[in-house]
């Protein structure tokens, strides 16, 4: 069984991206793997971290074929995780990524603008 964990906020630089790679590498470090990587963010920021690392674990899951499509695949191939990056937006992606997650992770940082943002998606959700 693959666990798929999705790091989501509507606000940009939360911190979705670092908690991603960093989790990624901690759970493949612990023995919670393989684990594999999606950067569904536009800005491509979890990609252009993994493509400068030496490293060839977390590996890189190939979403050419869809998200859904990849998240199969790892899970045929024995994946024990898939940690998604999320686009900082609401989007189609974001509902394809949180259909698709058992756990969704929202990094809060304690401003008032990043509390406003979860407090405004909760009274949106309610």
């Amino acid at each position: 069984m693959v666990h798929v964990i999705a790091f989501v906020s509507r606000k940009g630089g939360a911190g979705k991206t670092t908690l991603t790679s960093h989790l990624a590498v901690e759970v493949e470090r612990t023995g919670g793997g393989p684990v594999a990587i999606v950067d569904a963010d536009p800005q491509t920021g979890l990609a252009g971290w993994w493509n400068i690392r030496a490293a060839d674990v977390p590996a890189w899951l190939d979403t050419s074929k869809g998200l859904r499509h990849a998240c199969d695949t790892a899970r045929l191939a024995g994946f024990g995780a898939v940690l998604i990056d999320a686009p900082p937006s609401l989007s189609d992606i974001i509902a394809e990524v949180l259909a698709l997650a058992e756990l969704a992770v929202i990094p809060v940082r304690s401003s008032p603008n990043d509390l406003a943002c979860a407090a405004e998606r909760n009274r949106k959700s309610a």
